[in-house]
C-alpha cells in the first residue's frame, strides 16, 4: 500500500527561522567585525514543493530581500503574486527567453561567457543596466565560469557597459 506524503508548513516557524538564521550571520559577523553576507532565500521548485507564493512572501514580510527561484517562469510566478524582492534566477539562460529578465525584474545569473553576451546585447536593448549572479565553477565541472580561466573571460564581462 503507498501512503501519500504530506508536508504540513507553519508559516511562523518558517518566518522565525528565516530570522533565526539572519540574525546567526549578522552576530558572527559583529564578532568578527565584518560586514555580514546576505542571505538568500530560496524558494525554486515551488519552494521544495511547499509552495512558493506563500512561503515567497512570509520570507519577504520577514524582511528576505533576496529570493532565488530556478527559471524565469517561476520568477514570473512571483512576481505575477505580488512579490516585490529581488529575484534571482539560477538557473541557465535561454536566448529565447531573455525579455522575461527585463519584464519580471529578475536578477540573472550568468554562467557562461555567451550567456554573458546575450545578456548584455538584451541590457542594450532595453537600455537598461542589470545586476547579475556570477556563476563560477569552483570544481563540481557542472556549470560557471572555470576558475582557472577567469583571467582571460572576466576581463570582458567586467567590461559589459550594461552589466
Amino acid at each position: 500500500m503507498v501512503r501519500p506524503t504530506v508536508a504540513r508548513i507553519d508559516l511562523r516557524a518558517l518566518s522565525s527561522n528565516y530570522r533565526a538564521v539572519v540574525d546567526a550571520v549578522t552576530s558572527e559577523s559583529a564578532r568578527r567585525r565584518a560586514a555580514p553576507p546576505g542571505v538568500i532565500a530560496v524558494v525554486k521548485a515551488n519552494a521544495y514543493g511547499h509552495g512558493a507564493t506563500q512561503v515567497a512572501r512570509v520570507l519577504e514580510q520577514a524582511g528576505a530581500s533576496l529570493l532565488a527561484c530556478a527559471d524565469i517562469e517561476e520568477g514570473t510566478a512571483l512576481r505575477a503574486a505580488g512579490i516585490q524582492a529581488e529575484i534571482l534566477v539560477f538557473g541557465a539562460l535561454s536566448v529565447s527567453d531573455l525579455d522575461g529578465v527585463f519584464d519580471g525584474r529578475l536578477t540573472p545569473t550568468i554562467s557562461t561567457p555567451g550567456a554573458a553576451s546575450a545578456v548584455q546585447a538584451a541590457a542594450a536593448r532595453y537600455r537598461q543596466r542589470v545586476r547579475y549572479h556570477l556563476k563560477i565553477d569552483t570544481g563540481m565541472n557542472r556549470l560557471g565560469f572555470r576558475f582557472d580561466n577567469l583571467s582571460r573571460t572576466l576581463p570582458d564581462l567586467l567590461a559589459s557597459p550594461n552589466l
